[in-house]
């Protein structure tokens, strides 16, 4: 067993997923003392992103899922992971170098505890979009009024935790059919209403490539997609 596998998922990215795992093997350099593995997850994707993948050249463990849905490619790599933590990556995004270690002992400090870490700064960039720079909030530092949950989403799907609590909280399938999507919104939702603790040290970064059309956060903007925030 590793302490930590940091999981990318990946659909049609195509190049730019090169530059997501080089981030994440960056990443894991700057953290010795943890033993870590990147296991990629594929999730219907093309050609062109599996030879992304292969031209990356790095060690890590490729899995292809045909599910059609970041909810369950994400759970599908919790489920494959042998890291006692995980970490994820969306594979058009850069983690930051200092991430996981960081992360590692912000958990490491909390023993016991139901915690998800997320990164302090987020530096959102694209050639479609101006760069902007957003903070994500810290619910021991930061004073949160959690009922304005149900109106946006606090925290991004960038997230560090224990494995376990993954498998206790799975993402729910995205049902877009019904207007049901945003996993990542359902999943700090439903944690914070379970009493999980949702924090943002001080000294972490991570890059959000933002497209303004094509990408799933755009289609799901524009067909008002909701959260499934049901209990």
């Amino acid at each position: 067993m590793s302490d930590v596998t940091v999981i990318v998922n990946l659909h049609r990215e195509g190049r730019i997923a090169v530059a997501a795992l080089r981030s994440a093997a960056a990443a894991i350099a700057t953290a010795p003392q943890l033993a870590c593995e990147i296991l990629v997850v594929i999730d219907r994707g093309d050609e062109a992103t599996t030879r992304a993948v292969a031209r990356f050249g790095g060690p890590a463990r490729v899995e292809a899922t045909d599910f059609g849905d970041p909810a369950l490619a994400r759970n599908f790599g919790v489920e494959r992971a042998t890291g006692a933590c995980v970490a994820f990556l969306d594979g058009d995004d850069l983690m930051g170098e200092s991430w996981l270690g960081v992360a590692a002992k912000s958990l490491r400090e909390r023993e016991g505890r139901d915690v998800v870490v997320h990164p302090r700064l987020n530096y959102v960039f694209g050639r479609d979009a101006a760069p902007l720079v957003w903070t994500h909030p810290d619910m021991e530092t930061d004073a949160l009024d959690m009922s304005l949950m149900r109106a946006g989403n606090f925290w991004t799907s960038a997230t560090f935790a224990r494995a376990d609590l993954h498998c206790r909280f799975p993402f729910r399938a995205n049902r877009i059919e019904a207007g049901l999507g945003h996993e990542d919104w359902s999943f700090n939702f439903a944690t914070v209403r379970a009493g999980v603790t949702h924090i943002a040290p001080e000294g972490t970064i991570h890059f959000v490539r933002r497209k303004e059309s094509g990408g799933r956060l755009a289609q799901s903007e524009a067909k008002r997609i909701l959260p499934n925030l049901a209990i």
